[in-house]
Parts: C-alpha cells; structure tokens; sequence
C-alpha cells in the first residue's frame, strides 16, 4: 500500500516499531552473549560476569516487548494513537506539524555542551533507516506533560516523536501526518 493513497480512508492502521522476528532475532541473540560470558567469567575474565548480569537485565525486556506483540499506529479523524503502548491519543489540533529529524540530534542553539556529546553518542546514519524519525511540536496552549516537553524541546528541538514505521521511509510518514493533519483538523 502507498501512503500516498490512504488519506482518503476514514482511518488507517500502520505498524510500527520492530517486527516479531526481529525481536525474537534480538532475543537469541542476547541469549548466545549471555552464554558467550558465562563461558567468559567461567574462564577467570571478570569482565564476563559485568557482560552476564547486563545481559540479564536486558532480557525481560526484550520478553516484554515481545509479549507485548505488535504495535501500530492508528490514524483517524480525530488524531492518532500508537495502539499497544502507553501512549494516549493525540487530536490533531494539538500538533503544530510533522517533520524528520535524525535520531539523538542535539539542539545546539540551546544545549552547545550537549551538542557534541550526543554528535558523538549518536553518529549520522546510526539506528534503523538511517536513524531518521518522524518528530512533532504541540500548539502553545497544550498544558499536557510541558517539563517533558521544554526538556525534550531544548535538547532535541522537538517535542515527541513517532516509533519507526514498518516499510515506510520517516520523509513519506511525516507527510502522510501532515496531511491527515490537514485534512482533519
């Protein structure tokens, strides 16, 4: 399906965040790490018990997440939710706009210490799709969560942001929001 020919429909269910299989690839995977210290620490390295008890923190995570299942993105005429998380449903009147931002970049302009640690931490191109998300600012007069919001818009230059969507590039999501935005609201 286009994102392009969807904005007709009264409203549209997308998938977002990573796939089933991906999260049971991650947890095999946390799964051969975990044994790979185990095998460390048994060896007299240290280091593998630090690896061990990381890797068992990181595990019921990736279980909860995979509990969890699948999330999506519900559009409609009112607004948009992220079904399956704890996210509530935003009205489309309270969002100034879509845009792409990439992923961990810094607000220079008011957080210059900031800047080049996250520029480290976070290096161009790193997370899936090139680290790109859809992110959005609330209209003035939005009262909900607005610490968050100054904290999240003085170091990122955005207020919130999108999980990423399944089989579509952030640019084409970003306009797919900003039309229903426009349409609906």
């Amino acid at each position: 399906m286009l994102l392009s020919d969807v904005t007709t429909q009264n409203e549209l269910r997308l998938t977002v965040g990573p796939s089933r299989g991906a999260l049971i690839l991650a947890l095999f995977a946390i799964i051969i790490f975990f044994v790979c210290a185990i095998l460390m620490a048994l060896d007299g390295h240290k280091m593998g018990w630090l690896c061990a008890a990381f890797l068992v923190c990181v595990f019921p995570i990736m279980v909860g997440n995979l509990r969890r299942g699948v999330r999506t993105l519900h559009l409609n005429h009112e607004g948009f939710v992220v079904e399956g998380g704890k996210s509530p449903r935003i009205m489309w009147r309270e969002v100034q706009g879509f845009s792409v931002a990439a992923a961990g970049q810094p607000n220079s302009e008011s957080a210059p210490g900031l800047a080049l640690t996250a520029a480290i931490a976070f290096a161009p191109g790193a997370g899936a799709k090139g680290g790109k998300f859809v992110v959005f600012n609330f209209v003035p007069g939005y009262s909900q969560n607005q610490k968050s919001r100054k904290v999240a818009r003085d170091l990122f230059g955005h207020e919130s942001s999108l999980p990423q969507v399944q089989g579509h590039k952030p640019e084409a999501v970003a306009a797919l929001m900003n039309e229903w935005k426009n349409v609906h609201s």
